[in-house]
């Protein structure tokens, strides 16, 4: 199966104005490099982490929903002064392509959520893997994450990751990453039906038309 591969010229310009506007995600500016096998120690310390934050960030008694919501704001929780300026956050944006996307590639998810708890910042890979791993240690629903695309930021067919979260028989989408930087309301992108969310996600076709591809989360 090919690498989900950018044109660095093309992706140099998408980080540009990522970077200026503050309201975008960028593809990639080189392939990807390989992964290697994820360890059982950083798998431990993952989990330990995710543990650690679900439970100074929610409460026993909160409903699973009231769970994910809190986890949700969060993640993309950011502060602005008068002037627009970002004075405090959670996590912030930065391109961290360091592992291998695609579908025979194991355990990147598992990476990706550990650097962004580690590095307080990344893309929208790392704050998927990170909701996803919030998610599913917080409620225990099943979780995946989705890679496609999106026009969300303004970029038709622009490469993009997202959270869904399965209740009952339905597939929500929690995408932090776009609420964070697609300049939309609060929580315009938190527990949507994908059948809603069809335009935004671009019927779903992914990349070259290949198709969403998806990562059930799992210690």
């Amino acid at each position: 199966m090919k690498k989900y591969w950018m044109k660095s010229c093309l992706a140099a310009a998408v980080l540009c104005t990522a970077l200026l506007s503050g309201t975008g995600e960028a593809r990639a500016a080189a392939p990807y490099a390989a992964n290697k096998t994820v360890s059982k120690k950083v798998v431990k310390e993952l989990k330990k982490k995710v543990t650690a934050i679900v439970k100074a960030e929610v409460d026993t008694k909160d409903s699973k929903k009231t769970k994910l919501k809190k986890l949700f704001k969060y993640v993309v929780y950011t502060k602005k002064d008068k002037t627009g300026k970002t004075v405090k956050e959670n996590y912030g944006y930065q391109s961290n392509y360091t592992y291998s996307v695609d579908k025979e590639t194991k355990g990147f998810e598992k990476k990706y959520a550990l650097d962004m708890i580690k590095q307080k910042k990344g893309s929208c890979f790392e704050f998927a893997a990170l909701y996803a791993f919030l998610a599913k240690t917080a409620t225990g629903y099943p979780v995946r994450m989705a890679v496609g695309t999106t026009n969300g930021f303004g970029n038709e067919g622009q490469r993009h990751s997202w959270t869904e979260v399965k209740i009952g028989k339905t597939w929500y989408i929690c995408d932090t990453n776009l609420q964070k930087y697609g300049g939309k309301p609060a929580l315009t992108y938190y527990l949507k039906s994908r059948a809603k969310m069809k335009k935004t996600y671009e019927n779903f076709r992914g990349e070259d038309n290949e198709g969403v591809f998806y990562i059930d989360i799992a210690y």
